[in-house]
Formats: structure tokens, C-alpha cells, sequence
């Protein structure tokens, strides 16, 4: 069964986008060894045909290239390829425009020459389809303006068909969304990823959508990181996650709450966030092996088809959020430049 459908593309993205972070150690201790190209293969014959990923995600791009390769992937216009530029590191950052061209002409190396040898500037095969700024809470306005102005020019010369930024922050995200509209050799963004902010403890996106797309003229907005960064599962909660302390207790404590029900936190939390952005834009999810992603895609079928948490979900939720979240229910933390609520 095929997920997409023609009413409600996000202008060719797609409804389900699948997030390459995991494809990284941050995530996974061997990256190397995840079955990637079978994933792909999954996600061509259910009607995923975007990807999200990043420089930031270490091997990532490298690893998805090769997978790509794999797939017999002969037709350019099969695939959806989405990166990032301006985060090296956690704490490693630049945004000048001499590595925001490096750093696409990298990109296109790692995604596009394994499956097209010898494609170069100007084949019809050769551009990325989406790429972001990263992490724009990290770096000051005029960084983010300029390297949004290296991308319009990338995107003139063909290698680049859309151009956005990505981050946490959604007021801080706004700001520079805001500016760059207001800018003439800029103008308003082809799209925006925001992550951690529409899910189970979180749903400050639902507030924002529209004013990014009325004030800022942002035709697409998506929305990444449904378990909020492995925050919002049974399993531990990665170490360098930035949440509180407190926010993590609530965490374990909604997914001991789902437990008793003979519910998983992690299958409520992809569910509500596919839910509650059904018909608004992208939905970006993360997967590490083959059976994850086809939990996903039966969960998505489910939402697509009913609209809703079937009632058993939606009390759950509905007490995840009210009794246990309770006054840390979109709580945001602290991340880059910008405080978290937390802190104010």
C-alpha cells in the first residue's frame, strides 16, 4: 500500500520523510553495519521517496550515498535528497559562504556521484533538492543571512532547487525566517525543519505554523524528531540529551504509565505527532532497521486512514500529557544561543 497521496504532497516532499540522523553514532555505536539500502528499498515500495540528513550526522551522508547506489537508483527524479550546512561539530560551527559551498559541493559527491559517476555542475542529475541551514540558534542573524544568501546563489546555479533553515528555538527560527523574507537578495524560505517541537510533551508548532507560513511565506514546514531526540521511549534516553532532569523522570515515568497500559511510549509518540500534523505538513521519522520503519508505515496508514488515536490511544496520551508531563508539558530546554523555558 502506498502512503502517498495526491491531495497533500508538501509540494513533492511527500507526507513521511525518512530522517537520517539514526544512520550516526550519536545514535547508533556502528552505523556502518545498519541495513540502509534495505530501509530505502522498503521506503521506495511504500512511497517514501524523501531523506533527510546532514553533514552533522557523521557518516551519514556517505552511508545513504552508498545505499542509494545499491538500489539501482537510475531515474534523479525517484528520490528526494535533503541536507544541511553550517554544523561540523556539537560545538564546531561555520557559516561563512566559502563553506556553505564546499560543504553542498561535499554533499553532492557523498549523495549523488555513487549512483551517477561523472555527473558534474549542470548535469540534470547533479543538485540537492532541499537544503538547510543548521542549527541557526547557534549562530547570530547575519550568519544565518549569509549563509541563506550562499544557497540563493547555489540555487541560481542549478545545484540547489529549495533553500531553508532548521532549529529548535521556534520564536528564534521565526526571526531569521522573518528577515530573511525581508531581505531582497534572500526573500521568503522554500521551507523549514523544526524538531522536538510537535509530540507527546511538546506541541509548540501547532502555535507557530501559521505564522510561518503568513508572516514568512514558508510554504513548507516539517516536523522532525516525534520521540523528541529518543526522549519520549522505554529505553534509556540518550546521554547527551539536553533535557532537564526533571523532564526525563516525567519521561520515564509516562513510558512506565504505557507500560501498565500494554502500550509503548515510543508507538503513542509517533502516532500522536503523525496525528496532530496530519494534513500540515511534512512528517520526518527516524528508523534504524527495516521492522522500525514498517512500524512506522502501518502507523501511518492507521492515522492517515482514521484521522485520529483510536480512544484507548487518545486517554493515554491524554494522561501522559495532562497528569504526568502535567507542568512540563512543552517545556522547552536551552539550545544554542537561545534559553530553554526552563531557564526563564
Amino acid at each position: 500500500m502506498n502512503i502517498k497521496t495526491a491531495t497533500n504532497d508538501c509540494n513533492g516532499l511527500g507526507d513521511l520523510m525518512l530522517g537520517c540522523g539514526t544512520f550516526a553514532q550519536q545514535y547508533n555505536s556502528d552505523p556502518d553495519s545498519l541495513p540502509i539500502a534495505d530501509i530505502l528499498r522498503e521506503c521506495q515500495a511504500n512511497g517514501v521517496h524523501a531523506l533527510d540528513t546532514s553533514p552533522y550526522y557523521g557518516l551519514s551522508e556517505v552511508l545513504v550515498g552508498r545505499a542509494l547506489s545499491e538500489t539501482a537508483w537510475s531515474d534523479r527524479s525517484k528520490w528526494t535528497l535533503c541536507t544541511k550546512v553550517g554544523r561540523i561539530a556539537p560545538d564546531k560551527f561555520d557559516y561563512s559562504p566559502e563553506w556553505v559551498r564546499q560543504s553542498v559541493m561535499r554533499s553532492l559527491e557523498r549523495l549523488i556521484s555513487p549512483s551517477f559517476p561523472g555527473a558534474k555542475p549542470g548535469d540534470a542529475q547533479y543538485f540537492l533538492d532541499v537544503v538547510y541551514v543548521h542549527d541557526v540558534e547557534f549562530q547570530t542573524l547575519e550568519q544565518a543571512l549569509g549563509a541563506l544568501r550562499e544557497l540563493r546563489k547555489l540555487q541560481r546555479e542549478g545545484l540547489v532547487r529549495r533553500v531553508g533553515i532548521s532549529g529548535y528555538p521556534l520564536a528564534y527560527l521565526h526571526e531569521v525566517a522573518l528577515a530573511a523574507a525581508n531581505s531582497a537578495d534572500i526573500g521568503p524560505l522554500d521551507c523549514i525543519l523544526s524538531y522536538c517541537n510537535l509530540n507527546l510533551q511538546n506541541t509548540r508548532l501547532l502555535g507557530w505554523e501559521e505564522r510561518f507560513r503568513g508572516e514568512c511565506g514558508i510554504p513548507i514546514v516539517s516536523n522532525a524528531s516525534v520521540l523528541s531526540m529518543s526522549l519520549l521511549r522505554a529505553q534509556e534516553t540518550v546521554s547527551w540529551h539536553p533535557a532537564s532532569a526533571a523532564l526525563k523522570k516525567c519521561a520515564r515515568d509516562a513510558a512506565e504509565y504505557c507500560a501498565s497500559k500494554h502500550m509503548d511510549l515510543a508507538g503513542l509518540a509517533v502516532k500522536y505527532a503523525m496525528t496532530q500534523w496530519l494534513d500540515h505538513g511534512v512528517t520526518v521519522v527516524g528508523v534504524s532497521s527495516v521492522w522500525e520503519l514498517r512500524e512506522a508505515l502501518d502507523a501511518w496508514r492507521e492515522v492517515r486512514d482514521r484521522g485520529r488515536l483510536s480512544q484507548e490511544e487518545a486517554e493515554v496520551a491524554g494522561h501522559v500529557r495532562e497528569a504526568v508531563f502535567a507542568s512540563r508539558l512543552d517545556q522547552t530546554w536551552a539550545s544554542g544561543n537561545i534559553p530553554g523555558s526552563e531557564q526563564l
